[in-house]
């Protein structure tokens, strides 16, 4: 997306050379000094020689944030969990996360007296549970939920030869041994000695980031991902100086942020802590969703903006309350002809093509533009020529209803009640060291359009199809989608359509409060120009 103009390299290089064959002769002249070429523009994007017909695919659904009783502080043994979120909720996939700490309980949550090491009991007692749906055509992996003190919770997921194979459970184990300050004898001597010798432990109060940086090192390419979860609960956190750094260290890796957090069915929204953090604006949810991704134009927009691959995610962090899929779910797009299967749905996380949801908003979406000579969905990069127009258009299908509709006489399925279109342009990534690497901004993020539902009518397949044009394309720009059922007048939105606080609610009352509090965000589009 960004566009080197002129070669610098290329420039200096012709001066080194002038440098290296120049005369001491104080009488040479100013004209025989060699003359600087001309360099020619390097080239930008080219357009497709034909306009691209629009990607045909489908939408996966699951959560990438699973415990089980494994994990201790859930009590739901394995084999429950993985019904309800397969039987119950017709989920497609599910990832795994339990703590990466010691555990004393096993699958059925029956407690033992000796730890294990978290890796250990779920080669013990885990994977199999996972072959009745496996056999199904569902997707399965085991992952973990790592403190990361020195930040915040951060799951993980990796395969070598094969996904849940006992070479990839071994790499996590060595992981959990570098990453974990457990005393060497919950491993074998000859397991020490070689993790000694290939690294070293990762002090969990200030290495994070060498730690995510062993993990880019060690794990092959497209075999791996790392999300950031439930990211502002305790406020101070993050900074965006730390989400650069972090991004920065683990390209292509790091890509999942759970700017939709789960844990929703507590009276205290998401579980986060604003009443422990003296009411840290960060440290609140609004409208369920993070700090970071709420405010339009803030931090979200100003890494999206920077070219950063970070992409939503909507996960239950299910311990024993909302389910997987009950109120939290993702929508991972997957091309016609590609394989379901847990690396391409960690490379289409990594690609932009998620839409992350509250309550089963919406049922389908399509998200694509459309300039003079390309076409492309969410996720992708448009080639627009500058100057152009561009015609952004969002389809979608309303809900069939969830899991609160269908259980209460007195509530519908959710109606969308509007969709904001919202756009900013692409800048340069910001440098460390530098002011801009600390900006928590991206000041040209704006809303572009409103669309309201009852405007539009139902196609014969029952689908909503609106459409916006962005006149005279000068830059590169990225847009996204958010939208929601709540009225644009409604108490529970500030001035400028962004969902106000999300305050305790009273006992008993979060299921109704929640589900009358929905939202979808899509991954962008990314406008590549070329004058």
């Amino acid at each position: 997306m960004m566009k080197l103009r002129y070669s610098l390299v290329a420039a200096c290089c012709t001066l080194a050379l002038a440098g290296c064959n120049s005369s001491n002769d104080d009488t040479a002249r100013d004209d025989e000094l060699p003359v600087l070429p001309i360099l020619p523009e390097q080239p930008g994007p080219l357009p497709p020689e034909a306009k691209p017909e629009l990607k045909a695919g489908r939408y996966v659904a699951g959560d990438f944030h699973v415990h089980s009783a494994i994990s201790e502080d859930a009590h739901t043994p394995v084999d429950e969990g993985l019904r309800r979120a397969f039987d119950v909720y017709n989920l497609d996939f599910v990832f795994m996360a339990d703590h990466l700490r010691l555990t004393h309980r096993d699958d059925q949550n029956v407690a033992a007296d000796t730890p294990l090491p978290v890796f250990d009991a779920i080669k013990r007692y885990q994977l199999q549970h996972f072959d009745k749906y496996l056999e199904q055509g569902k997707v399965l992996i085991a992952g973990t939920e790592w403190n990361n003190d020195n930040y915040e919770h951060t799951n993980v997921w990796m395969f070598l030869d094969a996904v849940n194979s006992d070479a990839s459970i071994d790499f996590m184990r060595q992981f959990e041994f570098y990453a974990q300050d457990y005393d060497e004898s919950y491993y074998s001597q000859e397991e020490v000695l070689k993790w000694l010798e290939e690294g070293e432990r990762f002090d969990p109060e200030t290495e994070g980031k060498k730690a995510i940086e062993w993990l880019y090192n060690n794990i092959p390419a497209g075999q791996g991902l790392i999300q950031f979860n439930h990211p502002n609960r305790k406020g101070d956190n993050y900074t965006i100086a730390d989400y650069r750094d972090l991004l920065n260290a683990a390209p292509g890796l790091m890509c999942a942020y759970e700017g939709l957090p789960g844990n929703q069915a507590t009276d205290l929204r998401a579980e986060y802590e604003y009443d422990s953090y003296n009411g840290n604006i960060r440290a609140f949810v609004y409208g369920g969703v993070d700090y970071s991704v709420n405010e339009l134009g803030g931090e979200w927009d100003a890494l999206l903006a920077e070219g950063h691959k970070i992409y939503l995610t909507s996960n239950s962090d299910f311990h024993d309350a909302y389910a997987p899929g009950q109120y939290n779910k993702t929508l991972v797009w997957l091309d016609e002809g590609q394989e379901f299967d847990v690396p391409n749905v960690m490379a289409a996380v990594c690609n932009g093509k998620t839409v992350a949801m509250y309550g089963n908003l919406i049922e389908d979406l399509s998200f694509f533009a459309e300039s003079t000579h390309d076409l492309q969905m969410m996720g992708d990069d448009l080639f627009v020529q500058q100057g152009d127009s561009v015609t952004i258009t969002v389809r979608f299908k309303p809900s069939t209803g969830n899991w609160f509709s269908e259980n209460n006489d007195d509530t519908d399925a959710p109606v969308v009640d509007h969709i904001d279109l919202i756009g900013g342009e692409m800048v340069e990534p910001a440098q460390p060291g530098t002011p801009d690497y600390s900006l928590p901004y991206n000041r040209s993020t704006r809303l572009h359009h409103r669309f309201f539902t009852s405007d539009y009518q139902p196609d014969e397949h029952g689908y909503y199809e609106m459409s916006y044009t962005v006149e005279g394309v000068e830059k590169d720009m990225y847009f996204r989608i958010r939208g929601t059922d709540i009225e644009i007048n409604s108490e529970r939105m500030d001035r400028d359509g962004n969902p106000n606080v999300d305050f305790r609610r009273g006992s008993g009352q979060s299921d109704r409060d929640n589900f009358n509090s929905l939202w979808f965000y899509s991954s962008p589009i990314y406008f590549n120009v070329e004058g």
